[in-house]
Order: C-alpha cells, then structure tokens, then sequence
C-alpha cells in the first residue's frame, strides 16, 4: 500500500550504498501530493551544501517538477503537477546539461515532457550524508520541504532512460524494462523501516504514525499498481493501445 506523509515532520533517512552521484542519473516515483502550494521534496542524496554529491527531485510551489544537483539552482518542467491525483514523476539525466522532465497524471491522461532545458547543473565531490525521502536536509539535522500524501514508490537508475524506457514505466511499472539500481516499493505494510529491496538501502521511518501506509485507489491497470509482480515480463503482457510492441521491447537506455 502507499506510505502516507503528513507534510509536517514525517521523514525517512536511508543509507546511500551505491547511489548514484554522477550522471547519467534517471529518478522517477509514483505520487500522489495532497497540496502543490508549497515546496516538497520527494527524494535528496546528501544534504544541501557545496562541493558534494547533493542532488534532488522535488515539487515546487507552483506544481512544476524540480530537479536539482550539488546545492545549485533548479529547474522544472513546464506541465503542473495536480493535487490528490496520482502522477508519475521524474527526470532523465543524460548529462549535467541534458535532461528530460517528465510527468502522467493517471486521472486525467495527461503527459507532460520537457526536453529544452540545457542548464549546467553539475555534481561534483562525493556521498557525506544519507538520502532523504520525504524531506529536503538544509543542514545537519535541519529538515524543511516536508511532503505531504501518498508515495507509492521511488526508483533510481544510473542511466539515462530514453522516452520510449519511462513511457514504458508509465504502462508496466519500474521493474519492467529496466533493473532499476536502487528501488524502495514501499510494500512492507508494517515497522519502522523501508527497504531498497535492489541495492539493500535500509530507511529509518521518522515521526510517522503507527500505521502509515493507507489503502487509497491507485491508478491504471494491475502493473502499475503492484510494480514488483512486473518484473522483465514485457512479453507477456499485451501492449497498450497507441504503444507499439517494440516501444515495450526496448531497454529504455538513452543512446
């Protein structure tokens, strides 16, 4: 079930074994915000500051999808991010010039893609700090950007997924196209922890109520509701109408 955030103090510190701290980056997660009034963050390697690995995925203010790297200024996609609708959210990370927003809004079947940007936002340096979900670390222990609603899950890629790899993801789930290199589903319905269950980041859950994880009605068909029963089945399940077969055979890789 999605883990539900109070956008007060919830928050959620995993180990950072592996992750990814120079491009190609590709993040996606599957959301679904109570309020895009103020900023929030989804997912933050490191802690903001100069000269280190920082990077993060947030919504901003004005419901854009935000990218950010080594405690720079960031960027966001043209489409709005709508609050209580699920959404799937993300950038591909070619380079620290070349990138693709990108966000579905499973309720009102709308696709945004945003490739124009060619802004510099280097990373630079290494891991000092653990990742964040849920929150955005200022300083040591300061904590801001809460995030508030449903995440269903959050996948990392240490490459860049083409157009064709994330529209996959939008119709068959993270664990369909790709092997994701870090991959928290959120399943574990009880306790104090979530798993990466990839790449074994463990996740300390901070401030949370007893039972977090809510039933709410996710969107589209089985595989996108329980992306870990797709794993590499592209064969076996009929492409969707308007997607042709070999969109869905493709490994997503950007080339």
């Amino acid at each position: 079930m999605p883990l539900l955030f109070d956008g007060i103090d919830d928050r959620i510190n995993a180990a950072n074994t592996g992750i990814p701290v120079a491009y190609p980056i590709t993040a996606m997660a599957l959301v679904r915000p109570g309020s895009v009034s103020v900023y929030q963050s989804i997912f933050q390697v490191d802690r903001a500051r100069s000269g280190n690995g920082e990077w993060h995925l947030e919504i901003t203010d004005t419901g854009k999808v935000e990218w950010g790297a080594n405690n720079s200024g960031t960027l966001s996609v043209t489409g709005s991010i709508s609050a209580n609708q699920w959404q799937l959210i993300g950038v591909a990370n070619a380079s620290a010039t070349a990138r693709r927003f990108f966000s579905w809004n499973y309720e009102t079947l709308t696709l945004a893609i945003n490739e124009s940007d060619t802004t510099s936002r280097p990373i630079s340096g290494s891991l000092a700090d653990d990742v964040k979900i849920g929150t955005f670390e200022l300083a040591d222990g300061v904590y801001a950007d809460f995030f508030t609603g449903h995440i269903n899950w959050i996948a990392i890629w240490n490459v860049n997924l083409d157009l064709d790899g994330m529209m996959a993801v939008q119709y068959l789930g993270p664990l369909a196209v790709r092997r994701p290199t870090h991959f928290w589903p959120f399943w574990e319905n009880t306790g104090t922890t979530v798993q990466d269950i990839i790449n074994g980041n463990t996740g300390t859950m901070t401030n949370f109520p007893a039972s977090p994880w809510e039933a709410t009605s996710l969107p589209g068909p089985w595989w996108a509701r329980s992306p870990h029963r797709v794993i590499r089945r592209q064969a076996a399940v009929p492409p969707p109408a308007g997607l042709p077969t070999g969109q869905m055979m493709r490994t997503g890789v950007g080339r």
